[in-house]
């Protein structure tokens, strides 16, 4: 078997870092999970996306959380197809997937501002709030019986 000397290695080695520093495409997620133990939290401007087309992004926008239309990643509209029945929109509000089963957002003070009502303790974890493709968010449990849904479509 030939041996490959040591500079065409290096230059085989320099050739890969390009090719993933120049083409290496980063997915957003399009879920949200947590384990019992913690929560996942989306601050202001924080989304998680619909797989594929990125239609769809569910997140804190102007404090509000909803699924709201996208045109990409990073791209998204003020246009809402489905909105939390907050009480209010303080600023530094942000949204809670807890560990309990429970959805909350939050005032920057901790302050409860919408919940579906969902906590059961945190049985069933870890939980997941996925964006799906149809616009519709879900929250499963760890055997994926749904727990909650958005019923938002676009």
């Amino acid at each position: 078997m030939p041996r490959c000397s040591n500079s065409l290695l290096i230059a085989l080695a320099n050739f890969l870092k390009f090719l993933l520093g120049h083409f290496l495409i980063l997915v957003p997620p399009s879920t949200l999970c947590t384990p019992a133990s913690t929560s996942g939290v989306l601050y202001s401007n924080q989304f998680i996306y619909s797989p594929t087309s990125l239609r769809y992004a569910a997140g804190m926008l102007n404090n509000q959380f909803g699924v709201y239309v996208a045109y990409g990643y990073n791209n998204v509209t003020s246009t809402s197809i489905w909105t939390a029945g907050q009480s209010s929109t303080p600023a530094g509000a942000f949204f809670a997937a807890q560990g309990d089963r429970n959805l909350v957002v939050y005032t920057s003070s901790g302050v409860p501002i919408w919940s579906p009502m969902v906590n059961n303790g945190g049985v069933g974890a870890p939980f997941c709030l996925t964006m799906e493709a149809s616009g519709n968010l879900v929250w499963t449990d760890s055997t994926s019986t749904l727990i909650w849904q958005s019923s938002s479509s676009g």
